[in-house]
């Protein structure tokens, strides 16, 4: 039964923005499981409700997913406390103001203000789960975790690179979270978009409006 639970998980993981669609032989494939346990699997998921089966025999995430995430959402005691304060923030600086948590190795966005600055990046849209390692919110949130817990999520996520200003040396993380913790403050330098990307969103949304 947990074997089962496990897989299920693992399936509903390969589900992302870039991946919005899966079909049973390459669940299987990814998984390297049988054809059959990938197909029994996806098929209980969609009679849960929390897959839903296209027309071609392919797989979306359902929409019971939706009633759990806003549940979720709504049952959160950190997200409650903190939405007025990111409220007041965004009043006060006009910018857009975001609220995450680290879930394991990730910052996970749990509540986001948009700014009234022409420049949006739905990279860290509701819900979204980002490497902490490569963007200010979630050095923020490495820097004041124990260094032995640092470590372990380096060991377990590691430190890709996505930019040349990314930092993928873990000496020079440590360093830099060092300083956050003195200075009180943390930014990223082009360390997950390079600076190119910021500005094809600002045309964008100047175009649109």
């Amino acid at each position: 039964m947990l074997q089962t639970i496990q897989k299920a998980g693992e399936v509903l993981a390969l589900f992302d923005r870039e991946h919005a669609e899966w079909g049973v032989r390459e669940v299987a494939a990814k998984l390297k499981v049988a054809k059959s346990s990938a197909h029994d699997l996806m098929s209980s998921l969609a009679k849960l409700g929390f897959l839903n089966k296209t027309e071609d025999s392919r797989y979306r995430l359902g929409w019971r997913l939706v009633t759990l995430s806003e549940t979720l959402l709504a049952t959160t005691e950190l997200r409650k406390e903190a939405h007025p304060v990111l409220e007041d923030l965004a009043a006060q600086y006009q910018e857009t103001i975001q609220l995450a948590v680290l879930d394991d190795t990730q910052a996970v966005y749990v509540d986001k203000l948009e700014g009234r600055q022409a420049v949006r990046v739905e990279l860290t849209s509701l819900g979204a789960r980002l490497y902490a390692h490569c963007s200010a919110l979630g050095k923020v949130l490495l820097a004041y975790q124990d260094e032995d817990e640092v470590k372990r999520i380096i060991q377990t996520a590691g430190l890709p690179r996505f930019t040349d200003n990314t930092i993928i040396n873990e000496e020079e993380l440590l360093q830099n979270l060092a300083k956050i913790r003195k200075q009180g403050f943390a930014y990223d330098l082009e360390e997950i978009l390079p600076t190119f990307v910021v500005w094809l969103h600002l045309f964008t949304n100047i175009r649109e409006t």
